[in-house]
């Protein structure tokens, strides 16, 4: 029982089965296609034969009735002569089969009345004339003429009822026409299908008459529809009979169809388990499937040998830590599946320094060339991929000569050239395809480890960070103080004093901007101070700082003699010392020891190029340089320079890029935009607050040197009140009418938060009036105006609304090293 109904469903599921099915299937649903569509077609032409016929038959009906009509006027007309002459009596004997009743008047005297019945003769004398209107409808099928000669008025009733008759079943109905209608519709007839309340199909047939009657046709479609149902009774059976040819010829096809698939099925299920072997295959379309499967089964234990060849390898290379064991993973790999090919991976910096003979056998050239093309190929790649695809696939290129063929597979990650995978031999598309498998996967693998490498990064990032933000309260409090007293120095001394203490300023400034610098390398791009200044100048200061560091090496700052700029002047000179101390150290050793600094004014940008005469640039150094970290110099730089110089120009929205390197030196282009008036960069200064008359200030810090340091810097610019006392503070504040209240965040005995949160609770508005003082990130309070330690000169003008509160010389400026 089991076995026949496997037996049973076998057949069911089996091509032959559904083949069968489906040709039957369709054949059914082509007859009942064309089946319906000849019913459509029949039923359609009895329903138009129908409405054809309708309106025939209303355009006779209106003949009839125009005629009816016209003879009626005419005998009217001759009434009305005859009464005109006097001789109305002659006319008594005239008759027409349809007329009911006549009435001839001269004003109101009757001249001659005739009725076929008296009620006639009373409907007759009861309708009045509407107008000029000469045919009216006064009942079903009952028409009111009349005529008027001179002042002889004639009036007829006549019954069209005889003229107008109409098969048995249809309606014929007559209505007077609308008196507005359109003169083209006058003679328009129209024709349209209803369906009567009791669900009755009907043609209606509207027959406009020169008159002014409008005659209505209602002709049935139960006649036509009776048709249509015997053609359709008759098509279905000679239909049906159609069946039983269409099953069996529907048997045949699938069984020729089917015979050889089973012979071939058979043939496969006997095969040996290890490699299938068909012979005597037919030469058609059969016999071309068999020997597919064959090439497919060959192919599929290619494919798996090589498959577990891919999984031992992967095995091995995921546990790798760095790129020369993903390298050789590679090779041992490819090696071990495929050794009829040779294999070697070459990489980037061997192709650079010209040691490609070391790793394999082919030319440097053509080596070259592929690592150009596939690098602007994934470029283009990058450009016009969506970018959520991070990772390109690898570039292969096959190089075909008259002893062998050498592939060639780029491995590269989305940021970073590693070298090239090279086989040489005569390898299949099998093993090309394998060969571009393991080197996907060695791309992933390699890409791991830049993830890797970033996580490593930014962590180092983070806690130089931290531990900068950590000192940086300890040091801007301080700083705070010997900014502040060295600014008042500077003001009230000469000469060379006033030089010294200008020296002592900017380096103190140069201080807290580095402690900034520091402090902030985990978080989004710096504030900057954005003012207007000389690009010209600022790479004069630059330079005379770095002429100060060696003497051994000269640098001439050449190009246009002002080149205007709005940005952080600070930042920026930071950015060119780091350029200059770079080429200084890269012309060391040179004979012709010197650096050009070129300052030139574009249409859209402001350009500054450091050029050295150093021994240019490693390939391997160009692809890392401006990652933190990273220095060509070990025991000698912090790897923050480049970095830090390259956020500090994408922060000012431009650029700092290597533009050309060799062997007689390099050139490092630093562009800035050129700022339409009235565009500002960012900037973390507040808006003034005191506007008019001498400024009233209260300062509020824990330490006393804070304390008495801006007492005596801005005590010549405004009223100043310091204490160290919060509670002191308070009742100062609430007393007096300061202008600007000045508040340290982070103080023992109360914060600045809590400090301002008091003075709102005596009166909401004295804390507008308050702006926080801080020397670290951590912990800024939101909703409230803060200042960083140590405060500039340029930030007090702007709260108090006074004259620069001072005017050093010519500023100097430094580098982050």
């Amino acid at each position: 029982m089991v076995a026949s109904l496997r037996h049973g469903k076998r057949i069911r599921h089996s091509i032959f089965a559904r083949v069968t099915t489906s040709m039957i299937a369709a054949g059914l649903v082509a007859l009942a296609v064309s089946t319906v569509a000849a019913i459509r077609v029949v039923g359609d032409d009895k329903e138009a034969a129908l409405a054809d016929a309708a309106l025939r038959r209303g355009e006779f009906a209106r003949t009839r009735l125009d005629h009816r009509i016209d003879l009626t006027r005419a005998l009217l007309q001759t009434v009305a002569l005859a009464a005109r002459s006097g001789r109305v009596d002659e006319v008594a004997t005239l008759d027409s089969g349809n007329l009911l009743a006549v009435l001839c008047k001269r004003g109101s005297t009757v001249l001659l009345e005739a009725a076929v019945s008296p009620d006639d003769a009373q409907l007759l004398r009861a309708h009045k004339t509407e107008g000029e209107q000469q045919v009216a409808l006064i009942a079903p099928f009952l028409l009111h003429l009349s005529e008027r000669s001179g002042d002889i008025d004639v009036r007829a009733l006549v019954d069209v009822a005889p003229v107008l008759r109409v098969p048995a079943g249809w309606e014929l109905n007559m209505r007077q026409r609308h008196p507005g209608s359109a003169p083209a519709a006058r003679r328009l007839t129209t024709a349209q299908r209803t369906v009567d309340p009791d669900g009755a199909e009907r043609v209606r047939i509207f027959v406009p008459s020169e008159n002014g009657i409008v005659l209505e046709l209602l002709a049935p479609l139960e006649p036509a529809r009776a048709s249509v149902l015997a053609v359709t009774t008759s098509m279905v059976s000679w239909s049906a009979l159609a069946v039983v040819p269409l099953v069996l010829l529907a048997w045949t096809l699938s069984r020729a169809l089917t015979s050889p698939v089973s012979a071939l099925a058979q043939a496969v299920r006997r095969a040996p388990a290890t490699e299938i072997k068909l012979s005597s295959l037919p030469p058609d379309e059969i016999g071309d499937l068999g020997r597919a499967i064959v090439a497919m089964s060959q192919r599929v234990r290619y494919d798996a040998k090589a498959l577990s060849a891919a999984i031992r390898f992967a095995r091995r290379v995921v546990g790798s830590k760095e790129p020369r064991s993903v390298f050789s993973a590679v090779e041992r790999g490819l090696r071990a599946a495929f050794p009829t090919v040779r294999w070697s991976v070459v990489p980037l910096a061997a192709i650079d320094d010209g040691r490609v003979h070391e790793y394999a056998d082919v030319e440097p050239e053509a080596l070259q060339r592929f690592v150009d093309e596939a690098g602007q190929r994934v470029a283009s790649e990058r450009r016009n991929s969506d970018p959520t695809l991070t990772q390109p696939l690898p570039v292969r290129a096959t190089v075909v000569s008259h002893e062998r063929t050498d592939i060639f597979v780029s491995l590269d990650t989305a940021s970073q050239h590693y070298g090239v995978l090279v086989g040489r031999g005569l390898p299949d598309d099998a093993t090309i395809r394998h060969c571009e498998l393991y080197c996907r996967f060695a791309v992933v693998v390699l890409q791991k480890l830049e993830l890797f490498d970033a996580t490593l990064i930014n962590e180092k990032l983070a806690t130089l960070g931290r531990l900068s933000a950590g000192v940086a309260h300890e040091m801007n409090n301080p700083l705070t103080f010997v900014l502040a007293n060295l600014r008042l120095l500077e003001a009230d001394l000469q000469g060379d004093m006033r030089e010294a203490a200008a020296d002592a300023r900017e380096g103190a400034e140069r201080l807290a901007r580095i402690v900034r610098d520091l402090s902030s390398l985990s978080k989004e791009p710096n504030h900057l101070s954005a003012e207007d200044a000389d690009l010209v100048k600022i790479a004069q200061s630059a330079a005379k700082i770095a002429r100060s560091r060696t003497s051994a090496v000269t640098i001439n700052v050449t190009g246009d003699e002002h080149v205007p700029v709005r940005c952080d002047r600070i930042r920026i000179g930071q950015v060119l010392v780091n350029l200059l101390t770079n080429a200084q150290d890269a012309c060391a050793g040179t004979p012709e020891s010197g650096v050009v600094v070129r300052v030139t004014q574009r249409r859209t940008s402001a350009r500054v190029e450091v050029e050295d005469c150093g021994p240019g640039v490693p390939a391997t150094v160009q692809r890392r340089m401006f990652e933190a970290f990273f220095t060509s110099k070990p025991g000698a730089g912090t790897g923050l320079g480049l970095y830090l110089s390259r956020n500090l120009a994408l922060a000012h929205g431009g650029s700092l890029e290597l533009k050309g390197t060799g062997p007689e030196g390099s050139t490092f282009v630093l562009e800035l935009p050129r700022l339409e008036p009235g565009v500002r960069l960012p900037a973390s200064s507040p808006a003034p607050l005191f506007r008019s008359g001498r400024p009233s200030v209260l300062v509020l810090d824990d330490e006393e040197g804070v304390v008495r340091a801006l007492e005596r810097w801005l005590g010549r610019y405004a009223d100043v009140v310091g204490t160290t006392d919060p509670e002191h503070a308070l009742d100062l504040a609430t007393r007096r009418d300061f202008s600007l209240v000045l508040c340290d965040l982070h103080m023992p005995r109360m914060t600045g938060k809590e400090f301002v949160k008091a003075l709102r609770t005596h009166d909401r508005h004295l804390g507008d009036r308050v702006v926080i003082m801080t020397g670290t990130d951590v912990d800024r309070p939101r909703g409230m105006r803060v200042v960083d330690k140590p405060l500039s000169a340029e930030l007090m003008s702007e709260l108090l609304g006074v004259a620069r509160i001072s005017t050093p010389p010519p500023a100097r400026y430094g580098g982050t090293g």
